[in-house]
């Protein structure tokens, strides 16, 4: 059995590793597809420092279930499974009281626990959700970043004719910024790399603006007929300041932060400009978020995420821990195949 480990900054290895054990608890999968997320190449530049090396990365993937543990009923094999990033404990307090959300000890993939860039894993029957036949494997990978921009949305409660600016034509961007069309609200998308904005045009969105080449505030105020923005979504500290947003939202608008965790920027707000426009504002993290919900929004064919995969064979990763480094806009979803 193999598994890529970095054994320190810039220095990973395709290792053997002895196969687990299955516990009663347990479902040993073989798997099918995983991605490189932002925390592994982080992890591969010695920038996230979470868990100390060597580890084995891989945040989350697909895979197919071949051996269940004597306690598993709702698994058997040749299911096809997600597996989700967060390991929970099941013992501490917020587990018990089914706040798994808030669990004391908590892991993450890849991040402070070993995670599943390998051909099988052993995971906890409740870390996994069923796929559905019809849902494409590279796009299941995909399941917490779906779940996570359905968060953003249904935070903001998006209702018709909203303008919703989005920080980042990121993946995650541009699934929160499909998401608020489906409910009939206008997404407007920021970024300065014109490869990422070309993307956002493929999948569907109308207005990209490129933050260095154009005044965005007198866009944003254009656009929406001098209302400016009903809300706004902060993905990516370096696409924009934070206190630059009260420019492009109106009175009373809503503002989410969500998926900076491995980022640590350290904002400074203007409270100033908060309190005189009545901004409200609301924070969003990775735990406790619906895959359940996300697997049927993909399943509906609410998305077109095909335009920002690449795929990548398990036998390259370190190759492309090195592309997704040194030019990280043109991989914005590195899906690895097994």
């Amino acid at each position: 059995m193999k598994a890529w480990k970095a054994l320190g900054p810039e220095h990973v290895v395709l290792e053997q590793y002895e196969p687990e054990k299955v516990g009663k608890n347990q479902v040993k999968i073989k798997m099918l597809s995983s991605s490189i997320s932002d925390s592994d190449v982080m992890t591969y530049s010695g920038k996230l420092g979470m868990k100390p090396f060597p580890i084995i990365l891989g945040r989350q993937g697909v895979g197919m279930v071949s051996e269940v543990g004597e306690n598993v009923s709702n698994f058997k094999r040749g299911d096809r499974v997600y597996i989700r990033p967060q390991v929970y404990c099941g013992q501490c307090s917020e587990c018990k009281r089914g706040n798994e959300q808030f669990c004391k000890h908590a892991k993450v993939y890849g991040k402070t626990t070993d995670g599943i860039m390998r051909d099988f894993v052993v995971a906890q029957k409740n870390n996994l959700y069923k796929i559905p036949d019809y849902i494409d494997t590279q796009e299941a990978s995909m399941l917490e970043m779906i779940a996570l921009a359905k968060s953003a949305v249904d935070t903001l409660r998006c209702e018709v004719g909203d303008y919703v600016v989005i920080s980042g034509a990121s993946h995650l961007g541009l699934l929160i910024a499909q998401l608020a069309m489906y409910v009939r609200a206008i997404p407007i998308v920021l970024d300065i790399d014109e490869y990422r904005l070309q993307i956002a045009e493929k999948v569907g969105v109308y207005y990209v603006l490129n933050i260095a080449a154009e005044d965005v505030a007198k866009r944003i105020f254009s656009i929406t007929s001098g209302k400016l923005a009903d809300a706004v979504v902060y993905t990516q500290p370096e696409i924009v300041s934070f206190n630059r947003l009260f420019d492009y939202i109106s009175s009373g608008g809503k503002v989410v932060f969500t998926a900076l965790e491995n980022t640590n920027p350290n904002l400074s707000v203007n409270i100033g400009s908060v309190l005189d426009k009545n901004i409200t504002l609301y924070t969003i993290s990775s735990r406790g978020l619906s895959i359940p919900a996300a697997v049927n929004i993909l399943a509906g064919g609410k998305l077109n995420v095909r335009p920002f995969i690449t795929r990548c064979n398990f036998s390259e990763v370190d190759k492309y821990l090195e592309k997704c480094k040194k030019d990280p806009n043109r991989f914005m979803f590195v899906s690895v195949v097994f």
